[in-house]
């Protein structure tokens, strides 16, 4: 599944308790806002972490939503992305 899933984040959520730890085995990368993080590494797995600006010159086309309970804050800011790719989660997003 390498280069399947990714992840984007913004600056009110990061990959922490909330994820399924287990997922981050098949995340290349995470994407994020928040300037300090970005060259960066998870903690536990060392996923990296990249600009945001990554995740929309290379879109998925599936990423695994962490931050399921922010999920109408982020459809609004990333609709370009959820006309083209997917959004998973441990939940259900509908």
């Amino acid at each position: 599944m390498e280069g399947l899933l990714h992840y984007t984040s913004e600056w009110w959520f990061v990959l922490v308790a909330m994820g399924l730890i287990w997922m981050t085995d098949l995340i290349d990368y995470i994407c994020d806002t928040t300037y300090e993080k970005i060259g960066k590494f998870s903690p536990g797995k060392h996923i990296p972490i990249k600009d945001i600006n990554y995740f929309y010159e290379n879109p998925p086309d599936v990423a695994f939503l962490f931050a399921w309970n922010h999920k109408n804050e982020i459809f609004a800011k990333e609709q370009s992305f959820s006309k083209k790719g997917e959004w998973i989660a441990h939940v259900d997003l509908k």
